[in-house]
């Protein structure tokens, strides 16, 4: 039997109190902007490395291209972007030039992901995924048992 999925209200009832409670939570288009940039920006693997990288400490380009195992120049770019965004900031000290974290908006206003939050969810569904794959091993394996002892009884019987 097939069951109708609703993904809209079949009739049109407005909910004050509940529109006026969202209302007044929800943020304003450039806000809204800026952080759908933001996490444009984190949704690429090497510029969460590079966050994570930065988390505690400050790196230079080269120490940074040397941890990602990464050109410089691949590394500034991704820099840059993130230095666009106000992700991160940057110092010069003669001919090096240093990256860190742009300090206390990314770590707690800003940007509500935490690349370690986001580390674990995927450490749990990677464990998920290789869980799965083994019990479809192990039903796998089952199936060729038990097809191989039904051909055998049938050599023996004769059937084959």
């Amino acid at each position: 039997m097939l069951t109708k999925q609703v993904s809209a209200c079949e009739e049109t009832i407005i909910h004050e109190d509940e529109v006026r409670a969202a209302s007044q939570t929800l943020i304003d288009s450039h806000v809204a902007g800026h952080l759908a940039q933001i996490f444009s920006a984190l949704s690429d693997p090497t510029r969460l490395r590079l966050i994570s990288a930065l988390s505690d400490r400050e790196l230079c380009v080269c120490d940074l291209a040397v941890v990602l195992g990464m050109s410089q120049s691949a590394v500034s770019h991704q820099l840059r972007l993130l230095r666009n965004l106000n992700l991160v900031k940057f110092r010069k000290e003669g001919r090096v030039v240093y990256y860190a974290l742009d300090d206390d908006h990314i770590r707690e206003e800003q940007v509500p992901l935490r690349v370690e939050l986001a580390y674990e969810a995927v450490q749990r569904q990677l464990r998920s995924d290789i869980l799965r794959a083994r019990q479809e091993i192990e039903w796998s394996n089952k199936v060729i048992i038990d097809t191989n002892r039904r051909d055998d009884d049938h050599r023996n019987n004769g059937w084959l």
